[in-house]
C-alpha cells in the first residue's frame, strides 16, 4: 500500500511539472504562434471548420471586411497607334507611332467575406496619361475622312508636326463572391468609360486637327482568384483571371481649325476584356486579430475593339490607300502592380 501511495504521489508531481512546462512554453510562443500551430494541426488532420465556433454549415460565422490599395504600373499597347504618316519613296506612307511608357495608376478594392465562403466586393481603377510624338523636316500627314469621303479633316504634307494621344480609362466592378477551398469565384457587373483624345499641330502655325473617341458601357464580368500557400511560410503564390463583355455607345468626332467636323456614332458597340495577374502574397496576423498583407504581381489586360487616336493607313497617296477606323484597333496593358491591404 505504501508503494502504491508513493507511486501516485510521483505521478502527481510529474503531471504538475508537465503542466508548468506547457504553460511556460505557451508564454514563450505567444497567442498568435499557438493559434497558427493549432490551425496548421487542424488542417493536417482535416479538422479545419469542423465543430466548435466554426459553424459554417449554418452560415453563423463572423464576417470580415477587407480593403486593398494597388499601385498599378502598366504600359498601353495598341495594334496600331499612329501619331502621323511620313511620305517616303514611291509615295508609300511610313507610320510614326506613339511610344508609350510604363505609367502609374491607382486601383482600390473593398469587400466583405465570411468563413461560410459568401461575400461581395467592389473595385475601381483609373488610368489617365498622355504620350507625344514629333518630327521636323518631313512630309507628314494626318487625316480623318468620312465614309463617303465628302468630309475630310487633315494636316496635309506639313514639314514640322507635333502630336499627342491622351488615354483615360475608368473601371468599376461590383461582384458577388464565393470561396471554395483556395479558390475565390466572382461574378457581377462592370462599368467602364474610356476617353481617347488625339491632337496634332503644324509647328509654328495655327493649323491643327483634333479627334476624340469615347466609349461608355456596362456588362457582365466573371473571375477566379486562386491562392496557393508556399510551405509553412507566410508567402503564397496566386493567379487571378477575369473576363468581361461591355455593351455601350461609342462616339467619334474630329475637327480642324476650320468648321469641318466629322462625327461617327455606334449605339451598340461591344468591347471584350481579358485580364490575368500572376504574383506572390505575404501576410501576417496582427495582435488585434486583423491581417496585414502585401502583394506583388505581373499584370496583363486585352481590350478588343477599343480603338485608338488616329486611323491606321495602308497604301499610297494615289487614292488607293485604305483607312482603318479609329474605333477598330485592339488595346492592351502590360506591367506589374504592388498592393497592400488589411482584413479586419
Amino acid at each position: 500500500m505504501q508503494s502504491h501511495g508513493r507511486m501516485g504521489a510521483i505521478l502527481v508531481l510529474v503531471a504538475a511539472a508537465l503542466s508548468l512546462h506547457v504553460v511556460a512554453r505557451a508564454d514563450d510562443l505567444g497567442y498568435n504562434d499557438l493559434r497558427r500551430r493549432i490551425e496548421d494541426l487542424e488542417r493536417s488532420q482535416g479538422l479545419a471548420g469542423v465543430g466548435g465556433d466554426n459553424c459554417c454549415d449554418d452560415c453563423c460565422c463572423q464576417d470580415a471586411f477587407y480593403a486593398v490599395y494597388e499601385n498599378v504600373i502598366v504600359e498601353p499597347h495598341f495594334t496600331h497607334d499612329p501619331a502621323f504618316y511620313v511620305q517616303g519613296p514611291g509615295d508609300v506612307f511610313a507610320e510614326r507611332s506613339f511610344d508609350w511608357d510604363l505609367e502609374y495608376s491607382p486601383r482600390v478594392e473593398f469587400g466583405r467575406v465570411t468563413d461560410c465562403g459568401m461575400g461581395w466586393r467592389a473595385r475601381w481603377w483609373n488610368f489617365d496619361h498622355t504620350t507625344a510624338q514629333s518630327a521636323t523636316g518631313v512630309d507628314a500627314q494626318a487625316s480623318f475622312s468620312g465614309g463617303d469621303d465628302n468630309t475630310t479633316v487633315e494636316l496635309d504634307f506639313v514639314g514640322n508636326i507635333a502630336a499627342t494621344h491622351r488615354l483615360e480609362v475608368d473601371v468599376i466592378d461590383v461582384e458577388a463572391t464565393v470561396m471554395s477551398g483556395n479558390a475565390l469565384f466572382s461574378a457581377g457587373v462592370r462599368y467602364a468609360r474610356m476617353d481617347q483624345v488625339y491632337f496634332a499641330q503644324q509647328v509654328g502655325t495655327t493649323n491643327f486637327i483634333r479627334a476624340a473617341h469615347d466609349f461608355e458601357g456596362f456588362g457582365p464580368t466573371v473571375g477566379v482568384d486562386v491562392l496557393a500557400p508556399l510551405s509553412n511560410s507566410d508567402l503564397a503564390g496566386f493567379v487571378k483571371v477575369r473576363g468581361s463583355l461591355l455593351y455601350g455607345e461609342s462616339l467619334f468626332r474630329a475637327n480642324d481649325e476650320t468648321t469641318a467636323v466629322l462625327l461617327r456614332s455606334l449605339d451598340n458597340d461591344l468591347i471584350g476584356i481579358a485580364e490575368i495577374q500572376l504574383g506572390v502574397d505575404w501576410r501576417r496576423c496582427l495582435d488585434n486579430g486583423s491581417t496585414f498583407f502585401v502583394t506583388v504581381a505581373l499584370e496583363a489586360q486585352l481590350w478588343t475593339n477599343a480603338g485608338t487616336g488616329l486611323p491606321g493607313r495602308v497604301g499610297t497617296d494615289d487614292g488607293n490607300y485604305q483607312n482603318e477606323g479609329a474605333q477598330e484597333a485592339d488595346m492592351g496593358f502590360f506591367g506589374f502592380n504592388i498592393g497592400t491591404g488589411l482584413v479586419w
